[in-house]
């Protein structure tokens, strides 16, 4: 329980991202380039990233640093998602957080070859809020062109693992509408 208490507190405080990641504020800026997610080293490859899977943090405060240090503690070795979208609650509401694994073009800790992308929040409690939504579909589309990754291959992490991420309350129907059609994969 104790444990559980700490793990709590250091969400709760949700310290505001380093300079390690890389934030880009989507809100304010609709047509901001996405150029610099994509000036990684080394550099994004195609043939590395197979899917796109979609996942929800659990918790309703948070950002890429503090979900990092819930997830150095799980023993994932630092933040377990390639992006984090943030709600307005330790980060800004549709501010997107790339972390170190898609920085250094790492897999994340939930699926092999698939980019993680993570909403702040728990959906089963409470849906995306609208920034959240217009950011996951602008970077999902994004990584979809500049990978090769057809709608078939983004995932609800709830379609491949036994959980209910990104949440009872995640609006999958318009997602999927917002997918875009990339041929030949």
């Amino acid at each position: 329980m104790t444990v559980a208490s700490g793990l709590l507190m250091v969400l709760e405080q949700a310290p505001p991202a380093t300079a390690s990641s890389l934030v880009l504020s989507m809100v304010d800026t609709p047509n901001t380039s996405f150029d610099r997610i994509f000036a990684t080293d080394p550099a994004p490859a195609a043939a590395r990233w197979d899917s796109i899977m979609i996942h929800h943090s659990g918790q309703s405060v948070g950002n890429a640093e503090s979900i990092g240090q819930l997830h150095e503690t799980l023993g994932y070795g630092g933040l377990g998602y390639h992006f984090v979208i943030g709600n307005g609650n330790g980060t800004g509401d549709g501010d997107i957080q790339a972390g170190a694994r898609w920085m250094r073009q790492m897999d994340g800790v939930y699926a092999r070859g698939a980019v993680s992308i993570a909403l702040v929040g728990n959906g089963d409690d409470a849906g995306p809020t609208p920034a959240q939504q217009a950011s996951l579909i602008r970077l999902t589309n994004a990584l979809q062109k500049q990978l090769n990754v057809g709608a078939h291959r983004v995932y609800l992490h709830r379609e491949v693992a036994d959980t209910t991420s990104p949440g009872r309350l995640f609006p999958a129907g318009r997602f999927r509408q917002s997918l875009l059609a990339i041929p030949n994969n």
